[in-house]
């Protein structure tokens, strides 16, 4: 049976003065909590997990200062944004495999 992810809500996540950018996108999973991505162009970062949103996207934010150093800075993104269409294209792969 497929999983069902609904995404609930993304973020830009960025080292302050760099271009290293990326999104941060968190799925409600039916009953069983949320999990969340982050995606730095082709790469994702593997699958988080958590009862609530928080835990995934912290999980996200970790995984992603732990790949670039630097002051993070997160902003919100609206869901019709351009950036998570591609973010989510990328990702697909990610979401199939869990």
């Amino acid at each position: 049976m497929k999983k069902k992810y609904d995404l609930i809500a993304a973020a830009e996540i960025a080292i302050m003065d760099s271009y290293e950018k990326g999104v941060i996108l968190i799925f409600k999973l039916g009953e069983k909590g949320f999990v969340a991505t982050c995606v730095v162009g082709r790469t994702c970062s593997p699958l988080f997990k958590g009862v609530s949103e928080r835990e995934p996207y912290g999980d996200c934010r970790e995984w992603f200062s732990e790949m670039y150093d630097g002051f993070l800075q997160v902003d919100t993104l609206k869901l019709d944004d351009e950036r998570i269409v591609r973010a989510l294209e990328r990702s697909q792969a990610r979401l199939e495999e869990a």
